[in-house]
C-alpha cells in the first residue's frame, strides 16, 4: 500500500465516523435548588447553562452538551 492509498482511505475512515462523534452528550447538575441554600444553586445552574451553551456555539469536539439539573434537596 502506498501512501497516497493509505491518506485516501484515512481520510474515507475519519469522514465515516464524524457523524458518530456528534452524539449528545449529558452533564448533570447536581446541587441544591430547593431548601434554604436554593440561591446559591440556582446561580451556580446559570454559570453552568452558560457554559454550556458556549460549549453548543463553539461546536467543539464531542458535542452536544446538554445540562440535565437535579435538586439534591439540601436543608439545614
Amino acid at each position: 500500500m502506498n501512501l497516497r492509498t493509505f491518506l485516501l482511505l484515512s481520510a474515507c475512515c475519519t469522514l465515516l465516523a464524524a457523524p458518530a462523534a456528534r452524539a449528545q452528550t449529558r452533564i448533570a447538575f447536581i446541587d441544591p435548588l430547593s431548601g434554604p441554600f436554593a440561591l446559591t444553586g440556582e446561580i451556580a445552574h446559570k454559570r453552568f447553562r452558560d457554559e454550556v451553551e458556549a460549549l453548543n456555539r463553539a461546536r467543539t469536539t464531542g458535542g452536544p452538551w446538554e445540562l440535565q439539573a437535579y435538586d439534591n434537596k439540601a436543608t439545614v
